[in-house]
């Protein structure tokens, strides 16, 4: 199983609730329900890596971050392991994510960690829920655990 960030065009059928993903019927769905138009993942997450906030990171951001997305990864029920937050290039053509997966990262748009620290593998340090950009372009990280909001911004050099 995994978790998936899925791009829906209007008119798009993105499974809900009969269809796992695409050609992946639930199977307590009775009658069989026919998948095939479901949209393709663009981006999936382990199983249990619970991808809570993303937002798209401002193009001001300098590269290779502009253009990109920030997910909040709650960290997996129970032992928490995997809290934190990743990116997922842009494509500088398009502006939308690049496809990849933490399962199988492809080389052009893998899955990387952008702020960690909540997980040292041993205990929980808080857990991180959302992640949203401001209006001053400052990413604001939410911390349902531990009930504090980190903020991150860019260093600008000339």
């Amino acid at each position: 199983g995994r978790e998936k960030l899925i791009l829906v065009n209007e008119g798009d059928d993105w499974g809900h609730p009969c269809c796992a993903s695409k050609n992946v019927p639930f199977s307590d769905v009775m009658p069989v329900p026919d998948c095939s138009k479901v949209a393709s993942e663009d981006n999936s997450f382990v199983i249990g890596s619970t991808p809570f906030g993303f937002d798209f990171v401002p193009a001001n951001w300098p590269a290779p971050y502009g253009g990109g997305v920030v997910v909040a990864l709650h960290g997996v029920f129970g032992t928490w392991t995997g809290a934190r937050v990743v990116m997922i290039g842009g494509d500088p053509t398009t502006g939308m994510p690049m496809k990849s997966s933490t399962m199988n990262p492809m080389p052009t748009g893998p899955i990387t960690d952008f702020a960690t620290g909540w997980d040292d593998m041993t205990q929980s340090h808080g857990r991180p829920t959302v992640a949203a950009f401001g209006p001053d372009g400052r990413l604001y990280v939410g911390d349902d655990t531990a009930g504090e909001i980190f903020w991150v911004a860019p260093v600008v050099t000339k």
